[in-house]
């Protein structure tokens, strides 16, 4: 998916496949979305990435389970001489695909309108996206594996936070905001993310009233 920021729902039922709550065995999880080097949407990606914090927290707190499935994480890389974006939206289920408009993120599924297809009992062409979805994660060049960065402490996190506000700012804003006005905006930054991680964690625990405050927050990000 082009963006990964997961509605209150589906963060809950992934969740529950991760930590063995719903039993999964020998099932694998791999997740595909752009790194920060290759989307098009940076404050996605910025708040993604501490809903991804909230998730590995949760799993390392729940503990492993032997039911459980196994989470892989990959971010598509920058190539060099190219301005390449991932901008699928596929799902894969077993012999069944979904291929569609709406990315795996709060607007998509709770705002905008988008049409998909769910193909089922296709084994031949689920089997042909498959290999070619194998041939993209084997290949470093292209994606790389961070699943082992997601759980990465809160102070360094923060830290690349503002280094990637402080990058975004040059950009975009360059002198149109005094010094007082950056400071605030990166303080707005860090609290919003707070939130993320906080009503994330919420949501893993079955808190219903947190995933309506977190899908409203955030459906039009």
């Amino acid at each position: 998916n082009a963006y990964l920021f997961l509605p209150a729902n589906l963060l809950r039922d992934v969740a529950a496949v991760l930590d063995g709550t719903r039993a999964c065995p020998g099932v694998t999880l791999s997740l595909v979305t752009n790194s920060l080097a290759t989307t098009d949407l940076n404050i996605v990606n910025l708040l993604a990435t501490w809903q991804l914090k909230a998730l590995a927290d949760h799993l390392r707190e729940k503990g492993s389970a032997p039911n459980a499935a196994r989470l892989r994480y990959f971010e598509y890389q920058p190539v060099a001489g190219a301005q390449l974006s991932l901008h699928s939206k596929v799902m894969v289920f077993d012999r069944e695909i979904f291929i569609g408009s709406s990315n795996a993120d709060v607007r998509s599924l709770m705002m905008d309108s988008n049409n998909g297809i769910f193909i089922s009992n296709a084994p031949l062409f689920v089997d042909a996206y498959h290999r070619r979805l194998q041939a993209l994660l084997s290949s470093p060049a292209r994606v790389a594996d961070h699943t082992d960065l997601l759980g990465r402490d809160k102070a360094t996190l923060s830290i690349e936070m503002n280094q990637l506000v402080d990058q975004l700012l040059a950009r975009y804003a360059k002198d149109r905001l005094n010094d007082q006005q950056r400071l605030d905006l990166k303080q707005q930054v860090q609290d919003t993310t707070a939130k993320v991680y906080d009503l994330s964690r919420r949501i893993m625990r079955g808190d219903i009233q947190a995933a309506d405050q977190f899908n409203e927050l955030f459906k039009a990000i």
